[in-house]
């Protein structure tokens, strides 16, 4: 619904109003340095934010660092802290559907300092991966079933290293699946960023078999530390664009986006929400096989920005940025997750221990 409120109340935890086809700073805070829309073709006028969603924001107990949005219409919420690692609402009403015990079997299963989280499909059903960055049970990926059973750990929980064999994860941060498609169910194909201020910063490109079972492999790594095209300074987050067949990192502290093919070879970098530092990425299911839209959080300026990037047009910065919705200076909009079907957004925000839905009005 449309909330009526003074932008006054919303500049302290809420996001003011809607995104126009402007840059928008009602707040008064995180005005990007460049960003003048000059794009006519944005398929679609505004978002809403739907504040009656969840139904019981006091649910979320805890500081949420990532979301997700399963095939099933539900959506995950990771949170450090509260009564459970994940929270599962139902993405449509807000209603908390279920939670996962907070207790795990063995001391190495259990998830020290979560921070990412994605869906891998299979056929029908999907699994949940979820990153982990502390230094006594971390380092690793975990895979849990849809109700919180742990399947794989990925990497050697509490070692911090560089390793590819055996792996290993220094503060891995995010991970993006190429999405199954024609007689091929599974997620076979997945990338990982490794290096959330860790000893790694690196994209790694990694393979799980056919069958769904426990066997991963690593195809290849790329990156080190620096401000080069084939370098990163704090790789934080991941997504793949289906139409061009690309990989989009969110190379954090170089206030930057990388894109780059399925071999990890560097294709191109975006730099139009510089200085402002994107934690967050996702490929928006407007994009088309020449022109990419992305949303992109941005913890220390307070908002989430919308971008458009066209290979066949140079413009500065190699983007465009389309709008800025500014939340108050009390949240930090972390990480995001968007449903490819509706094309609603959802922000975990860790500061306002909230999660934001975001819903297009075309």
């Amino acid at each position: 619904m449309m909330f009526s409120v003074s932008a006054s109340d919303l500049c302290r935890l809420r996001p003011c109003l809607f995104f126009f086809l402007a840059v928008m700073t009602p707040c008064g805070v995180g005005q990007p340095a460049r960003g003048v829309p000059v794009d006519k073709e944005w398929p679609f006028p505004e978002y809403r934010y739907d504040d009656t969603w969840p139904q019981n924001k006091s649910q979320i107990d805890g500081k949420p660092f990532s979301v997700g949005v399963s095939p099933d219409g539900l959506v995950y919420v990771l949170q450090r802290g509260g009564s459970s690692p994940i929270l599962k609402f139902d993405a449509d009403s807000g209603e908390l559907v279920g939670k996962w015990s907070n207790v795990a079997p063995t001391p190495n299963e259990h998830l020290d300092t979560p921070h990412g989280l994605r869906l891998m499909l299979y056929g029908d059903s999907y699994s949940v991966w979820i990153t982990d960055v502390g230094n006594t049970t971390g380092h690793v990926l975990r895979r849990y079933s849809a109700d919180g059973d742990l399947l794989d750990v990925l990497g050697t929980p509490g070692k911090a290293g560089s390793s590819t064999d055996p792996l290993q994860f220094g503060n891995v941060a995010e991970l993006a699946f190429i999405p199954p498609g024609g007689d091929d169910q599974f997620s076979e194909i997945f990338y990982v960023v490794d290096g959330d201020g860790g000893p790694n910063n690196r994209l790694l490109g990694m393979q799980g078999l056919p069958n769904g079972s426990d066997v991963f492999n690593v195809n290849w790594s790329v990156g080190s530390r620096g401000t080069a095209s084939d370098q990163f300074n704090i790789p934080h987050d991941v997504d793949f664009d289906s139409n061009s067949r690309r990989i989009v990192v969110a190379d954090r502290a170089n206030a930057r986006l990388q894109l780059l093919d399925t071999s990890g070879e560097f294709l191109e970098q975006l730099t139009c929400m510089q200085p402002s530092q994107p934690y967050g990425v996702r490929v928006l299911p407007e994009s088309t096989g020449d022109v990419m839209y992305l949303a992109t959080t941005h913890v220390q300026e307070h908002h989430v920005m919308l971008l458009r990037h066209d290979r066949r047009t140079k413009v500065e910065g190699n983007c465009t940025v389309l709008s800025t919705l500014v939340f108050g200076t009390e949240s930090s909009p972390h990480l995001l997750d968007v449903d490819m079907k509706s094309g609603i957004i959802f922000v975990a925000d860790i500061t306002a221990q909230t999660v934001y839905k975001l819903v297009p009005t075309h």
